[in-house]
């Protein structure tokens, strides 16, 4: 009805309301792991590209996760292991801190 609504509410009541605030944390998250200036779509180093792709292909990331080798070369808690096994949002976070990681390899070396 509009402006002939009586309820009132905030936008922020309304971004929860529509489960919005867990979607922004995310993105969030997800843009402090690329770089400065990083436009999608645009040409990019291989090895960045290969680093960002595990913020999108989850499945790919928990089967580097179920690799010994992979997990001897990095260390990852248990306790973080269990949890990504158990929920995609704790798997996203914990591939954005190993995107971090790896991201701070990738520049160092520059």
């Amino acid at each position: 009805m509009g402006l002939f609504e009586r309820s009132t509410g905030t936008v922020a009541d309304w971004l929860k309301s529509q489960g919005i605030l867990e979607y922004a944390q995310m993105d969030r998250e997800y843009q402090s792991v690329v770089p400065k200036g990083f436009k999608p779509g645009a040409p990019m180093n291989e090895g960045l590209g290969r680093v960002l792709f595990m913020a999108y292909d989850l499945d790919r990331f928990a089967e580097l996760l179920a690799d010994n080798r992979f997990l001897a070369l990095h260390e990852v808690d248990d306790n973080l292991l269990r949890l990504a096994g158990q929920d995609a949002k704790e798997l996203l976070r914990l591939a954005f801190r190993y995107i971090r990681a790896q991201m701070d390899e990738l520049y160092q070396c520059v």
